[in-house]
């Protein structure tokens, strides 16, 4: 029966459809208006559903991954944990308060709105003539869903999903399998009292553990955005300041210039470190913090305007009820463990959090045997001199003086002693040289004496004249 509407008029067709004819491969049909019996093609009964099912939206659960707001997953015999979603960004919200890994809640959105539904297992109320499906209709569809474990207390798991401005959301049962090693698993929509399998391999992507989505970045401020970089390790501190104009500079113990390649690095570096493992239990609480290797902090915050950060975010959904679209992810210092015996890893902890993170022993690699020296930091730069700039070269040796100048057409001449030939070759390399001359480590500051180095007057001496032979050198 097929209705029709032209307009405000509404009517029926009817299309009664006969038994296979003796002839080709067609049945016989004819219109309810229509007494005239025909023969058509047999493949108009590819197009009639055998059953109610055929004709079923098979997605149990609809949603936009761009909309969802918040989620809520409960395992049995495990955790309850609760996300949320500010701006573009997933946080924990329950057990603990931490960043999420917005890849794996991605996924997770993506296969609960894609699960289709292989059978239809049981509905609370269906208007059929099927008998066995009228007998069970009259079923609590309470008792009904506890016979599957699909009821909050027995449930192998359960998913809510809130979208944008939902008070109310949309609960999700996944309980017992369907039959013994089946690939297939009964599923329940609380709102909707219908029962269905769906693949087994779906509890796999949403029965995950708090560890599971947790974002194992182990900084989420971008190294770019990193303005303030405080050392400790023991009583000594180190802090490294940057300002755009200047680069950055050490501001504590003392008060030098810093080496913005060196440093700059090491941050690149340590933003890039990734944490291992979250202990738990037993192995949390015993990792002892007390005297830490050192601890590490960063800031987008000069020191005028830095606040003694923590890492725990505001809740998401505190941000949210009051119309904010953005959580200030805030963290402090970290506290790096010693190095353990044949481990590539080390222990560390943000203050103020509860648990323990598991991370590269690279953490205090990058700093070297002294993470709080100012030497490791201070800027490299020996020389930076424009080749072109140099109008005299002078070298003393052993009391000894060779020297050369280039006059206004760029030709170098021997100067002292003036019968010596000038070797360009050797000159241009030398400028070079010294067009960016780098220290590879600051050994010591104010050594007592420089004879222990050779640096010395006794040693060699190399001048170079900027602006003739009385000018800067």
């Amino acid at each position: 029966v097929v209705g029709l509407k032209h307009g405000s008029e509404e009517r029926r067709e009817e299309l009664w459809i006969g038994q296979d004819a003796p002839l080709g491969d067609s049945l016989y049909v004819k219109l309810g208006t229509n007494d005239e019996v025909v023969a058509t093609a047999r493949g108009i009964m590819t197009v009639i559903p055998e059953k109610l099912e055929a004709l079923r939206d098979k997605a149990v659960l609809h949603g936009d991954i761009s909309k969802t707001s918040r989620i809520e997953i409960k395992r049995a015999n495990s955790g309850f944990i609760q996300l949320a979603r500010a701006g573009n960004d997933w946080f924990v919200q329950q057990p603990i308060v931490a960043r999420a890994d917005g890849n794996r809640i991605r996924q997770m959105l993506e296969t609960l709105y894609s699960m289709r539904a292989v059978d239809f297992v049981w509905d609370a109320t269906v208007e059929t003539a099927d008998v066995v499906r009228a007998t069970e209709a009259v079923v609590s569809p309470a008792m009904k869903a506890e016979s599957y474990d699909l009821v909050p207390d027995q449930a192998v798991v359960g998913v809510t999903v809130w979208m944008n401005g939902e008070d109310i959301g949309r609960e999700l049962f996944f309980g017992k399998e369907a039959g013994e090693k089946s690939d297939k698993i009964y599923a329940r929509c609380k709102d909707i009292d219908s029962i269905y399998t769906v693949a087994r391999s779906i509890v796999d992507v949403v029965g995950v553990g708090i560890n599971d989505i947790r974002d194992r970045s182990l900084f989420f401020l971008p190294s770019d955005r990193i303005n303030l970089v405080t050392v400790q390790k023991g009583d000594r501190k180190l802090v490294l300041a940057r300002k755009k104009s200047e680069g950055w500079t050490i501001l504590e113990p003392v008060q030098w210039k810093a080496d913005d390649r060196f440093v700059n690095s090491l941050i690149d570096d340590i933003s890039l470190l990734r944490v291992e493992s979250f202990p738990e239990g037993t192995n949390n609480a015993a990792v002892d913090f007390r005297v830490p290797e050192c601890i590490l902090g960063f800031s987008d915050k000069l020191p005028e305007t830095a606040v003694a950060d923590t890492n725990l975010p505001a809740k998401a959904q505190e941000k949210l009820d009051d119309g904010s679209k953005e959580i200030v992810m805030k963290q402090g210092r970290l506290l790096i463990g010693p190095p353990r015996e044949g481990k590539n890893t080390v222990f560390a902890r943000f203050e103020e959090e509860p648990y323990a993170l598991e991370i590269p022993r690279l953490v205090l690699d990058f700093f070297g045997r002294d993470p709080v020296d100012p030497l490791m930091y201070r800027d490299r730069t020996m020389l930076a001199i424009d080749p072109a700039a140099v109008k005299r070269v002078s070298m003393v040796r052993n009391g000894v003086e060779q020297a050369i100048e280039r006059n206004d057409a760029g030709k170098w001449t021997a100067m002292a002693p003036g019968t010596n030939q000038v070797d360009v070759r050797v000159v241009d390399d030398v400028l070079f040289a010294v067009a960016d001359m780098r220290a590879m480590r600051t050994e010591c500051q104010n050594p007592d004496n420089l004879i222990q180095y050779g640096l010395d007057r006794s040693g060699t001496t190399l001048t170079f004249g900027l602006t003739g032979e009385k000018g800067i050198q």
